[in-house]
């Protein structure tokens, strides 16, 4: 069991002076700042994201976090990401469709690390008369634009592949990090999934 599971800023944390002025502040340190700023981050989760069970919400502030490829019992998962965390959507979230449909999944890892392992990415058309057809597996920025095809060939009816995306665009480069779609498109059909790219 690793511990603890996250790590906040524990020095120099400003602070509102109690004086009375309003534009006076202070600092503090000690690690009984950490909790706060963390359980606040959770309430803020809590609240932006209701359906979430708190087992949840503690599995995305730890596998957005800064050291979530790598947790140990030194920072545990690292420093919590909000914005990543928010965002922040496993696999195992989602319910698995039924075999034999137009599906695309992303079995992790997601968060993808630019420095870590390439995401894995399954995909199938399901049922079909029989006859091979086109398909593309296609990764899109929050601008909707263009980032990379990862796929873009044959396929045939039951037929599931796999691919991996390892964080780059067409040319090569390593793109920005942030929430990209990866979406199955065939026969005007599509399909997509978000994953986040972390630095």
């Amino acid at each position: 069991c690793i511990k603890p599971d996250l790590v906040a800023r524990g020095l120099s944390n400003p602070l509102v002076v109690v004086s009375g002025a309003p534009n006076a502040y202070t600092s503090g340190s000690g690690t009984s700042f950490a909790t706060p700023l963390v359980a606040g981050l959770a309430a803020c989760l809590v609240q932006a994201r209701p359906s979430w069970p708190p087992s949840t919400i503690a599995r995305a502030l730890r596998e957005s976090a800064s050291h979530s490829g790598n947790p140990d019992n030194h920072g545990g998962w690292g420093i919590p990401n909000g914005l990543a965390a928010l965002q922040w959507l496993s696999s195992t979230l989602a319910v698995s469709p039924p075999q034999h449909r137009f599906s695309i999944r992303l079995l992790g890892p997601n968060p993808l690390s630019l420095a870590g392992d390439p995401l894995s990415i399954q995909f199938g058309l399901g049922e079909s008369d029989g006859t091979p057809t086109r398909a593309r597996v296609r990764v899109y920025d929050v601008a909707g634009r263009v980032v990379r095809d990862v796929y873009d060939g044959p396929m045939c009816c039951h037929e599931t592949l796999a691919m991996s995306w390892d964080g780059r665009n067409g040319d090569g480069a390593r793109v920005r990090p942030g929430l990209y779609l990866i979406a199955l498109e065939s026969g005007g059909q599509r399909r997509g999934a978000r994953v986040i790219v972390l630095p």
